[in-house]
């Protein structure tokens, strides 16, 4: 059994990576919002506890791992539906972003009612939204897989459970300025590189830039990133770098990182390669 909460705890700040994009998170054993509003969309993942709030004229209970999507400019408040308290973390995006992510889709762009319901169950789209949240929370973090992720979750959320849904587009794909952006990362594949600074090589805003890459490659650019550093690493390890100095080389901020991305790759860890290769 989890430890019931035993203060209430908050912390605001803007999202360095995302343009237009505030974040929260919080931990309440009694603190009570009053009835109020947000000029943006408010998307969050409850953590642990059950949150309950009202919203449109009704009572909703938001527990573990449950989404809140709350559309802009829609009253609600909220507490703790137990005495254990609850923890969540939440995005406020602006509208203009969300539009712009959704650019492309088939159909008119989303309305600022998208969502029907303040609380929506999705177990996949909440483990990823987590993952961003958690990337983004801390800026040493590449900033290309934090605006990845982000983008990535928040798109499939709203094609998911917007209303009407959204259909997928047909993406175009361009072999050519993938190619120019894949140039460009490999170039660059040490540096903490965004998101914007590639899709500007490829001439296309962030977020058409990223469904085309996916679309023509089958990797979102911060696996393609990643896939670099690791052969940066692989190849240092060959020339006798030890594994903690190859990490750094590579671009990772440190040799536990490389350890987990390197293995996801080869199916074996740095230090057994490089045992494999002195023989």
């Amino acid at each position: 059994m989890e430890k019931a909460i035993t203060e209430n705890q908050a912390c605001f700040w803007k999202a360095r990576q995302m343009d237009g994009v505030y974040l929260f998170k919080a931990r309440f054993r009694d603190f009570v919002y009053a009835r109020h509003t947000h000029n943006e969309f408010a998307i969050g993942v409850i953590e642990r506890g059950t949150q309950r709030f009202h919203h449109r004229g009704g009572t909703h209970l938001a527990p573990a791992r449950a989404i809140i999507t709350v559309n802009p400019d829609e009253v609600h408040d909220g507490e703790a539906a137990a005495t254990a308290g609850y923890q969540y973390r939440m995005s406020y995006i602006r509208p203009d972003i969300v539009t712009e992510i959704l650019a492309g889709f088939d159909g008119p762009a989303c309305p600022a009612g998208c969502f029907r319901t303040p609380v929506t169950f999705d177990a996949e789209i909440s483990g990823r939204l987590h993952r961003a949240f958690l990337m983004l929370e801390n800026e040493q973090n590449s900033r290309l897989e934090s605006q990845s992720l982000f983008i990535d979750a928040i798109t499939d959320l709203f094609r998911r459970h917007a209303s009407p849904r959204l259909p997928e587009s047909q993406i175009r794909r361009d072999r050519t300025l993938v190619r120019k952006a894949c140039e460009f990362i490999r170039a660059t594949a040490t540096e903490n590189i965004s998101l914007e600074e590639i899709a500007r090589v490829a001439g296309l805003s962030r977020f058409h830039f990223l469904r085309m890459f996916k679309a023509t490659t089958g990797l979102p650019p911060h696996a393609y990133l990643i896939q670099q550093r690791v052969e940066i690493a692989r190849r240092a390890i060959e020339q006798g770098s030890p594994i903690a100095d190859a990490a750094l080389r590579a671009g990772f901020s440190d040799q536990s990182h490389l350890n987990r991305r390197f293995k996801a790759i080869h199916g074996i860890t740095p230090g057994q390669y490089q045992k494999a290769i002195r023989f």
